[in-house]
């Protein structure tokens, strides 16, 4: 009876055993199939997220991602400008107190109050060292990332209406309103007046308003300017000191022209919209120009061709349609800025268009 006692406890001792050897090995397993799982997986990701030598977002459009809140800052007032400094990873903001804020990584921040009471239109950072705030009127505030103070103040004779700026130059481009176009170093303070007048006189000799509306540097040659006039367009070339061409947008007396078109037409029968911007397709080749009726016009730039005027609903709205125009009484809100974007490939490009899509009493 005892033997057959301890016979039994061994073959449940046994069978127990191999139970536990089975659960143990099956466990093993479990863990190495998660493991290999977590690292496929890992791996998966690493591989999305990984640098290409193609395309450094290869992988980015597949994967759900989300913004995450990393810093946050008091200010006080309004955020009326901003400018950002990819290299340094740094931003900063002007208030409506014409506080100018900078702000970088590990809560990096510094504040500066400037003295002018006009507000600021303008804020640029120029060769890295420097930020660039110009102001509604005529004033120039150099401030230096280094000193964190103002380190230069450069005053127009004539109000500012247009400025450019580019980010590896430190010359700041600026328009007046009698029509000329200088150019400050803001290293240095000097500045000078580039060597030709304003050039609207030559085809609208009785136009009053000559102010400069817009300046654009050419994307691919830093030594050409795209100038734009309340009514005329030109590229200038500063090596050459010649203007290379020009480009005047008119509209036959029964062309629809846009939304906002005012049909003031001259004594030839013409109507000529104002100029309110003018930019540089991404590869060089072409421009366009955007008018106050919120027609867009799109140029060559070799030949001075106009290619292409339309607005956001209509296209050819230069053509001649045979019946005499009259204003609209409901007016679309303008277009008030127009950035020309582009892909890896710079022949795929798109317009993002701020305003002219909704009636001013419906905005």
């Amino acid at each position: 009876m005892f033997k057959k006692s301890l016979k039994n406890f061994g073959k449940k001792h046994k069978d127990s055993s191999a139970e536990s050897d089975n659960m143990f090995y099956q466990r093993q397993q479990e863990q190495a199939q998660s493991q290999a799982t977590s690292v496929s997986t890992t791996s998966k990701l690493i591989s999305k997220f990984k640098p290409s030598a193609n395309n450094l977002s290869q992988g980015l459009e597949e994967i759900p991602y989300s913004i995450d809140e990393l810093q946050s800052y008091g200010i006080a007032g309004r955020v009326k400008q901003l400018a950002f400094d990819p290299i340094q990873s740094l931003m900063a903001v002007c208030t409506e107190f014409n506080h100018v804020l900078i702000f970088g990584q590990s809560r990096v921040s510094f504040t500066l109050k400037l003295t002018s009471v006009n507000a600021i239109r303008g804020l640029r950072f120029v060769k890295g060292l420097y930020l660039i705030a110009i102001d509604s009127v005529s004033t120039i505030y150099v401030i230096s990332l280094n000193e964190k103070k103002v380190v230069r103040t450069l005053t127009a004779k004539l109000p500012i209406t247009a400025f450019e700026t580019d980010y590896s130059l430190e010359f700041v481009y600026i328009g007046l309103t009698n029509g000329m176009v200088r150019a400050f170093d803001v290293e240095t303070g000097n500045d000078c007046v580039l060597g030709f007048r304003e050039q609207q006189k030559k085809y609208f000799p009785f136009e009053s308003d000559v102010h400069v509306s817009s300046i654009k540097l050419h994307p691919r040659d830093l030594g050409t300017l795209l100038i734009s006039y309340t009514k005329i367009t030109v590229a200038y070339n500063l090596a050459e000191n010649k203007v290379i061409n020009s480009f005047i947008y008119v509209l036959p007396e029964t062309a629809q022209g846009g939304e906002n078109a005012k049909y003031e037409y001259n004594t030839k029968g013409e109507y000529v919209p104002y100029v309110t911007q003018s930019l540089w397709h991404p590869n060089g080749l072409h421009l366009l120009t955007v008018h106050d009726d919120n027609s867009i016009v799109f140029w060559d730039f070799k030949s001075g061709t106009q290619l292409l005027a339309r607005t956001l609903f209509d296209s050819y709205v230069d053509s001649p349609t045979g019946q005499r125009m009259k204003p609209e009484t409901k007016r679309m809100t303008p277009i008030t800025k127009v950035s020309w974007i582009c892909e890896k490939n710079p022949e795929y490009t798109s317009l993002l268009i701020l305003g002219g899509d909704a009636y001013e009493s419906e905005a």
